[in-house]
Protein backbone atom coordinates (compact mmCIF):
# COMPACT_ATOMS: atom_id res chain seq x y z
CA UNK A 1 0.00 0.00 0.00
CA UNK A 2 2.88 1.97 1.17
CA UNK A 3 4.54 1.23 -2.52
CA UNK A 4 1.81 2.64 -4.35
CA UNK A 5 1.15 5.87 -2.54
CA UNK A 6 4.34 6.30 -3.93
CA UNK A 7 4.40 5.82 -7.07
CA UNK A 8 1.13 7.92 -6.84
CA UNK A 9 3.42 10.78 -5.32
CA UNK A 10 6.08 10.64 -8.18
CA UNK A 11 3.24 10.38 -10.93
CA UNK A 12 1.63 13.68 -9.34
CA UNK A 13 4.95 15.20 -9.36
CA UNK A 14 5.17 14.58 -13.16
CA UNK A 15 1.88 16.45 -14.40
CA UNK A 16 3.08 19.96 -14.10
CA UNK A 17 3.61 20.35 -17.81
CA UNK A 18 0.93 18.10 -19.63
CA UNK A 19 1.18 18.16 -23.25
CA UNK A 20 -2.87 18.25 -24.81
CA UNK A 21 -4.00 15.07 -26.52
CA UNK A 22 -3.23 15.42 -30.07
CA UNK A 23 -6.81 14.06 -31.15
CA UNK A 24 -7.54 11.39 -33.74
CA UNK A 25 -5.06 10.54 -35.93
CA UNK A 26 -3.29 10.41 -39.59
CA UNK A 27 -6.02 8.35 -41.35
CA UNK A 28 -4.35 5.92 -44.24
CA UNK A 29 -3.88 7.12 -47.82
CA UNK A 30 -2.58 6.96 -51.12
CA UNK A 31 1.03 6.42 -51.24
CA UNK A 32 0.92 4.70 -47.50
CA UNK A 33 2.00 1.08 -46.84
CA UNK A 34 -0.68 -1.07 -45.45
CA UNK A 35 0.02 -1.93 -42.02
CA UNK A 36 1.62 -5.06 -41.10
CA UNK A 37 -1.01 -6.42 -38.70
CA UNK A 38 -1.50 -9.81 -38.33
CA UNK A 39 -4.95 -11.41 -37.91
CA UNK A 40 -4.74 -14.64 -35.64
CA UNK A 41 -8.25 -15.50 -37.78
CA UNK A 42 -7.80 -19.22 -39.30
CA UNK A 43 -8.69 -18.76 -42.81
CA UNK A 44 -10.69 -21.61 -44.15
CA UNK A 45 -9.30 -23.84 -47.05
CA UNK A 46 -11.43 -22.18 -49.49
CA UNK A 47 -10.49 -18.71 -48.39
CA UNK A 48 -6.34 -19.87 -48.62
CA UNK A 49 -7.11 -21.03 -52.05
CA UNK A 50 -8.86 -17.84 -52.75
CA UNK A 51 -6.51 -15.78 -51.82
CA UNK A 52 -3.01 -18.11 -52.93
CA UNK A 53 -1.84 -18.39 -49.74
CA UNK A 54 0.51 -21.42 -49.33
CA UNK A 55 1.54 -22.17 -45.89
CA UNK A 56 3.75 -24.91 -45.96
CA UNK A 57 6.54 -24.44 -43.79
CA UNK A 58 5.23 -20.91 -43.08
CA UNK A 59 2.57 -22.40 -40.86
CA UNK A 60 5.29 -23.62 -38.52
CA UNK A 61 6.60 -19.95 -37.17
CA UNK A 62 3.08 -18.05 -38.21
CA UNK A 63 0.53 -20.27 -36.74
CA UNK A 64 -2.66 -19.38 -38.23
CA UNK A 65 -2.24 -16.04 -38.76
CA UNK A 66 -1.94 -14.11 -41.46
CA UNK A 67 -1.17 -10.46 -42.80
CA UNK A 68 -3.00 -8.10 -46.09
CA UNK A 69 0.16 -8.42 -47.46
CA UNK A 70 0.26 -11.93 -47.76
CA UNK A 71 -2.42 -12.08 -49.93
CA UNK A 72 -1.09 -13.29 -53.61
CA UNK A 73 -2.56 -11.21 -56.22
CA UNK A 74 -1.10 -8.16 -57.63
CA UNK A 75 -4.23 -5.65 -56.41
CA UNK A 76 -5.56 -6.13 -53.48
CA UNK A 77 -9.75 -4.65 -52.56
CA UNK A 78 -9.97 -4.31 -49.10
CA UNK A 79 -13.32 -3.30 -47.83
CA UNK A 80 -14.28 -2.15 -44.08
CA UNK A 81 -17.79 -2.50 -42.80
CA UNK A 82 -19.59 -3.50 -39.77
CA UNK A 83 -22.67 -5.46 -39.35
CA UNK A 84 -25.06 -2.83 -38.39
CA UNK A 85 -23.80 0.21 -39.81
CA UNK A 86 -26.98 0.96 -42.65
CA UNK A 87 -24.56 2.45 -45.19
CA UNK A 88 -22.32 -0.47 -45.25
CA UNK A 89 -25.49 -2.90 -46.11
CA UNK A 90 -26.93 -0.49 -48.78
CA UNK A 91 -22.91 -0.90 -50.10
CA UNK A 92 -22.79 -4.28 -49.99
CA UNK A 93 -25.02 -4.93 -53.49
CA UNK A 94 -22.64 -2.50 -55.27
CA UNK A 95 -19.54 -3.75 -54.20
CA UNK A 96 -20.81 -7.38 -55.05
CA UNK A 97 -21.32 -5.96 -58.48
CA UNK A 98 -17.91 -4.78 -58.87
CA UNK A 99 -16.92 -8.31 -57.55
CA UNK A 100 -18.91 -9.66 -60.45
CA UNK A 101 -17.80 -7.52 -62.93
CA UNK A 102 -14.13 -8.40 -62.07
CA UNK A 103 -15.02 -11.98 -62.77
CA UNK A 104 -15.82 -11.43 -66.13
CA UNK A 105 -13.05 -9.15 -66.81
CA UNK A 106 -10.10 -11.36 -68.41
CA UNK A 107 -7.43 -9.23 -67.24
CA UNK A 108 -8.74 -7.62 -63.70
CA UNK A 109 -10.01 -11.41 -62.55
CA UNK A 110 -6.28 -13.09 -62.46
CA UNK A 111 -5.04 -9.54 -60.94
CA UNK A 112 -7.53 -8.78 -58.13
CA UNK A 113 -8.42 -10.85 -55.20
CA UNK A 114 -11.40 -9.14 -52.96
CA UNK A 115 -11.53 -9.22 -48.60
CA UNK A 116 -13.83 -7.88 -46.45
CA UNK A 117 -13.30 -6.95 -43.06
CA UNK A 118 -15.31 -6.65 -40.49
CA UNK A 119 -14.56 -3.49 -37.81
CA UNK A 120 -15.23 -4.40 -34.60
CA UNK A 121 -17.59 -7.77 -35.27
CA UNK A 122 -17.11 -11.19 -34.19
CA UNK A 123 -17.36 -14.51 -36.42
CA UNK A 124 -21.38 -14.77 -35.89
CA UNK A 125 -21.58 -10.87 -37.24
CA UNK A 126 -19.53 -11.41 -40.35
CA UNK A 127 -21.38 -14.27 -41.28
CA UNK A 128 -24.68 -12.94 -40.87
CA UNK A 129 -23.23 -10.47 -42.88
CA UNK A 130 -22.19 -12.06 -45.82
CA UNK A 131 -25.05 -14.51 -45.65
CA UNK A 132 -27.68 -11.65 -44.96
CA UNK A 133 -26.18 -9.87 -48.46
CA UNK A 134 -24.67 -12.98 -50.13
CA UNK A 135 -21.39 -11.66 -50.41
CA UNK A 136 -19.24 -13.80 -52.71
CA UNK A 137 -16.13 -13.25 -51.69
CA UNK A 138 -14.12 -14.10 -48.35
CA UNK A 139 -14.96 -11.58 -45.09
CA UNK A 140 -13.19 -11.71 -42.06
CA UNK A 141 -13.78 -10.71 -38.16
CA UNK A 142 -11.67 -7.71 -36.61
CA UNK A 143 -13.06 -8.11 -32.97
CA UNK A 144 -10.79 -6.31 -31.33
CA UNK A 145 -10.61 -3.23 -34.26
CA UNK A 146 -7.03 -4.37 -34.72
CA UNK A 147 -6.62 -3.49 -38.63
CA UNK A 148 -9.33 -0.97 -38.24
CA UNK A 149 -7.14 1.10 -35.65
CA UNK A 150 -3.91 -0.09 -37.81
CA UNK A 151 -5.41 2.65 -40.44
CA UNK A 152 -5.54 5.70 -38.17
CA UNK A 153 -9.02 6.37 -37.42
CA UNK A 154 -11.10 6.59 -41.06
CA UNK A 155 -14.13 7.58 -38.86
CA UNK A 156 -16.60 5.26 -40.47
CA UNK A 157 -17.29 2.63 -42.85
CA UNK A 158 -18.13 1.40 -45.48
CA UNK A 159 -13.93 2.00 -45.87
CA UNK A 160 -12.54 0.97 -49.17
CA UNK A 161 -8.58 0.83 -50.26
CA UNK A 162 -7.27 -0.21 -53.32
CA UNK A 163 -4.02 -2.06 -52.75
CA UNK A 164 -0.76 -2.85 -55.16
CA UNK A 165 1.86 -5.39 -53.88
CA UNK A 166 5.36 -4.44 -54.18
CA UNK A 167 7.26 -6.91 -53.29
CA UNK A 168 6.35 -8.25 -49.76
CA UNK A 169 4.29 -4.51 -49.16
CA UNK A 170 0.86 -3.40 -50.39
CA UNK A 171 0.88 0.29 -51.56
CA UNK A 172 -2.38 2.36 -50.96
CA UNK A 173 -3.02 3.18 -54.44
CA UNK A 174 -6.93 4.18 -53.85
CA UNK A 175 -9.29 5.17 -50.92
CA UNK A 176 -13.03 5.91 -50.40
CA UNK A 177 -14.88 6.22 -47.12
CA UNK A 178 -18.44 6.39 -47.45
CA UNK A 179 -21.45 4.33 -49.55
CA UNK A 180 -21.05 5.00 -53.37
CA UNK A 181 -23.81 3.92 -55.47
CA UNK A 182 -21.80 3.76 -58.73
CA UNK A 183 -20.07 0.33 -59.55
CA UNK A 184 -18.20 1.87 -61.98
CA UNK A 185 -16.14 3.81 -59.95
CA UNK A 186 -14.52 1.18 -58.49
CA UNK A 187 -13.94 -0.52 -61.79
CA UNK A 188 -12.69 2.29 -63.45
CA UNK A 189 -10.10 2.84 -60.34
CA UNK A 190 -9.05 -1.16 -60.19
CA UNK A 191 -8.30 -0.75 -63.87
CA UNK A 192 -6.19 2.06 -63.42
CA UNK A 193 -4.61 0.13 -60.81
CA UNK A 194 -4.34 -2.65 -63.25
CA UNK A 195 -2.67 -0.53 -65.94
CA UNK A 196 -0.10 1.65 -64.11
CA UNK A 197 2.51 1.66 -61.87
CA UNK A 198 2.74 2.39 -58.38
CA UNK A 199 4.90 5.48 -58.67
CA UNK A 200 2.00 6.90 -61.33
CA UNK A 201 -0.58 5.92 -58.98
CA UNK A 202 0.27 7.78 -55.99
CA UNK A 203 1.00 11.05 -57.79
CA UNK A 204 -2.55 11.50 -58.20
CA UNK A 205 -4.33 13.33 -55.85
CA UNK A 206 -8.14 13.62 -56.60
CA UNK A 207 -11.06 15.34 -55.14
CA UNK A 208 -11.55 12.18 -52.66
CA UNK A 209 -8.36 12.18 -51.50
CA UNK A 210 -8.83 15.31 -49.89
CA UNK A 211 -10.18 15.55 -46.21
CA UNK A 212 -13.64 17.29 -45.51
CA UNK A 213 -14.61 19.14 -42.22
CA UNK A 214 -16.71 16.48 -40.38
CA UNK A 215 -19.72 17.71 -37.94
CA UNK A 216 -20.15 14.16 -36.09
CA UNK A 217 -18.83 15.40 -33.20
CA UNK A 218 -16.26 12.98 -33.88
CA UNK A 219 -13.79 14.82 -30.93
CA UNK A 220 -14.73 17.13 -28.09
CA UNK A 221 -14.45 20.72 -27.81
CA UNK A 222 -14.09 21.10 -23.87
CA UNK A 223 -11.71 23.19 -22.04
CA UNK A 224 -9.43 22.28 -19.36
CA UNK A 225 -11.75 23.20 -17.07
CA UNK A 226 -14.72 21.87 -18.26
CA UNK A 227 -12.71 18.07 -18.62
CA UNK A 228 -11.55 18.80 -15.39
CA UNK A 229 -15.11 19.26 -13.71
CA UNK A 230 -16.40 16.11 -15.86
CA UNK A 231 -13.80 14.20 -14.41
CA UNK A 232 -14.23 15.93 -10.67
CA UNK A 233 -18.29 14.71 -11.37
CA UNK A 234 -17.65 11.38 -12.28
CA UNK A 235 -14.91 10.87 -8.96
CA UNK A 236 -18.08 12.01 -7.16
CA UNK A 237 -20.57 8.94 -8.89
CA UNK A 238 -17.82 6.86 -8.20
CA UNK A 239 -17.59 7.17 -4.68
CA UNK A 240 -21.16 8.71 -3.22
CA UNK A 241 -19.70 8.61 0.38
CA UNK A 242 -16.90 9.81 0.13
CA UNK A 243 -15.40 13.73 0.92
CA UNK A 244 -15.58 15.52 -2.60
CA UNK A 245 -12.29 15.60 -4.23
CA UNK A 246 -10.41 18.84 -3.73
CA UNK A 247 -7.07 18.27 -5.21
CA UNK A 248 -7.28 16.54 -8.53
CA UNK A 249 -4.03 16.34 -10.58
CA UNK A 250 -3.99 15.66 -14.09
CA UNK A 251 -1.21 12.51 -14.87
CA UNK A 252 1.05 11.95 -18.05
CA UNK A 253 0.30 8.91 -19.76
CA UNK A 254 2.27 7.44 -22.55
CA UNK A 255 -0.70 7.47 -24.89
CA UNK A 256 -1.39 10.76 -24.08
CA UNK A 257 -5.24 10.46 -23.32
CA UNK A 258 -5.80 12.86 -20.38
CA UNK A 259 -6.30 10.65 -17.33
CA UNK A 260 -6.74 12.70 -14.21
CA UNK A 261 -6.12 11.64 -10.14
CA UNK A 262 -7.14 12.29 -6.63
CA UNK A 263 -7.45 10.78 -3.18
CA UNK A 264 -9.77 10.73 -1.49
CA UNK A 265 -11.28 10.51 2.19
CA UNK A 266 -13.74 6.96 2.46
CA UNK A 267 -14.88 6.83 5.83
CA UNK A 268 -11.45 7.48 7.14
CA UNK A 269 -9.11 5.29 4.73
CA UNK A 270 -7.63 7.06 1.76
CA UNK A 271 -9.22 6.39 -1.67
CA UNK A 272 -7.06 7.11 -4.81
CA UNK A 273 -9.45 7.40 -8.04
CA UNK A 274 -8.54 7.66 -11.60
CA UNK A 275 -10.54 9.12 -14.41
CA UNK A 276 -10.13 9.15 -18.45
CA UNK A 277 -11.89 10.69 -20.55
CA UNK A 278 -12.24 8.56 -23.49
CA UNK A 279 -13.19 9.09 -26.97
CA UNK A 280 -13.11 6.59 -30.22
CA UNK A 281 -14.32 7.46 -33.41
CA UNK A 282 -17.29 5.68 -34.89
CA UNK A 283 -17.42 3.16 -37.36
CA UNK A 284 -20.37 4.25 -39.19
CA UNK A 285 -19.93 7.14 -42.22
CA UNK A 286 -23.15 8.76 -40.10
CA UNK A 287 -22.74 7.84 -36.50
CA UNK A 288 -21.40 10.09 -33.60
CA UNK A 289 -17.87 9.83 -32.07
CA UNK A 290 -17.97 8.01 -28.51
CA UNK A 291 -17.48 9.83 -25.68
CA UNK A 292 -17.50 9.31 -21.63
CA UNK A 293 -15.62 8.94 -18.54
CA UNK A 294 -14.60 5.99 -16.70
CA UNK A 295 -13.48 6.17 -13.12
CA UNK A 296 -11.18 3.35 -11.54
CA UNK A 297 -9.71 2.75 -8.16
CA UNK A 298 -6.05 1.80 -7.33
CA UNK A 299 -6.71 -1.52 -7.43
CA UNK A 300 -8.22 -1.00 -11.14
CA UNK A 301 -11.97 -1.95 -10.24
CA UNK A 302 -13.80 0.91 -12.42
CA UNK A 303 -16.36 2.44 -10.11
CA UNK A 304 -18.19 4.86 -12.73
CA UNK A 305 -19.26 5.34 -16.25
CA UNK A 306 -20.26 8.64 -17.05
CA UNK A 307 -21.08 9.37 -20.62
CA UNK A 308 -20.21 12.58 -22.11
CA UNK A 309 -22.06 12.68 -25.47
CA UNK A 310 -23.03 8.63 -26.68
CA UNK A 311 -25.75 8.38 -29.78
CA UNK A 312 -27.84 5.52 -30.85
CA UNK A 313 -29.31 4.73 -34.50
CA UNK A 314 -30.38 7.85 -35.80
CA UNK A 315 -27.88 9.84 -33.70
CA UNK A 316 -30.16 9.78 -30.91
CA UNK A 317 -28.60 10.05 -27.40
CA UNK A 318 -28.65 7.69 -24.85
CA UNK A 319 -31.27 7.61 -22.39
CA UNK A 320 -31.07 6.68 -18.76
CA UNK A 321 -31.80 3.59 -19.01
CA UNK A 322 -28.98 3.04 -21.92
CA UNK A 323 -26.85 4.50 -19.56
CA UNK A 324 -27.92 2.58 -16.40
CA UNK A 325 -28.00 -0.94 -18.57
CA UNK A 326 -24.16 0.00 -19.94
CA UNK A 327 -22.69 1.50 -15.94
CA UNK A 328 -24.41 -1.65 -14.39
CA UNK A 329 -21.91 -4.40 -17.28
CA UNK A 330 -18.99 -2.21 -16.57
CA UNK A 331 -19.30 -1.50 -12.65
CA UNK A 332 -17.13 -3.96 -10.51
CA UNK A 333 -15.08 -5.01 -13.46
CA UNK A 334 -11.60 -5.18 -13.07
CA UNK A 335 -9.10 -3.59 -15.91
CA UNK A 336 -6.52 -6.65 -15.56
CA UNK A 337 -8.85 -8.49 -17.38
CA UNK A 338 -9.89 -8.11 -20.87
CA UNK A 339 -13.60 -7.39 -21.25
CA UNK A 340 -15.04 -9.56 -23.86
CA UNK A 341 -18.33 -8.04 -25.92
CA UNK A 342 -20.92 -10.04 -26.64
CA UNK A 343 -23.22 -7.91 -29.16
CA UNK A 344 -26.43 -10.54 -28.11
CA UNK A 345 -25.28 -9.82 -24.53
CA UNK A 346 -24.15 -6.38 -23.96
CA UNK A 347 -25.45 -4.15 -26.09
CA UNK A 348 -27.35 -1.47 -25.85
CA UNK A 349 -30.44 -1.80 -27.80
CA UNK A 350 -29.77 -0.21 -31.21
CA UNK A 351 -26.23 0.97 -30.04
CA UNK A 352 -24.45 -1.75 -31.13
CA UNK A 353 -21.55 0.16 -32.34
CA UNK A 354 -21.62 2.55 -29.55
CA UNK A 355 -21.46 -0.21 -26.96
CA UNK A 356 -18.49 -2.38 -28.81
CA UNK A 357 -16.43 1.02 -28.75
CA UNK A 358 -17.13 1.69 -25.11
CA UNK A 359 -15.90 -2.24 -24.28
CA UNK A 360 -13.06 -1.28 -26.17
CA UNK A 361 -12.13 1.53 -24.74
CA UNK A 362 -12.35 0.39 -21.54
CA UNK A 363 -9.74 -2.33 -23.20
CA UNK A 364 -7.35 0.03 -23.94
CA UNK A 365 -7.40 1.42 -20.24
CA UNK A 366 -5.50 -1.47 -18.85
CA UNK A 367 -2.58 -0.29 -20.54
CA UNK A 368 -2.27 2.89 -18.37
CA UNK A 369 -3.41 1.41 -15.29
CA UNK A 370 -0.21 -1.08 -15.66
CA UNK A 371 1.47 2.41 -16.07
CA UNK A 372 0.67 3.18 -12.69
CA UNK A 373 0.82 -0.41 -10.91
Amino acid sequence: MIHRYACLAVLLCLCISIPAYAGPKKVIAVGDTFPAVRSDYALSAEQLAYFGIDRGLLSLFTKNSFSIADINAEIIFVEFFNNYCSSCQAQAPVINDVYKAVQKNPVLRNKVRFIGIGAGNNEREVAQYKERHEVPFPLIPDKRFSFYDALGEPGGTPFMLILKKRDHEAVVVGTHKGLTQNASFFITSLTAAAEQDISTLTRRVTEKDIPRDDTRLLALNLTPKQTLDAAAKSMAAACPACAPATDIKQIRTASGKPLYAATVDAAGRPLTLYSSLISEQPVCDVCHGVHYIITFDGSGIIRDFTPVHLTKYGNVEWNEYDIETMRKQLMGKKLKKELVFDPALDAITTATMSSALIYKGVNELRAVYKELN
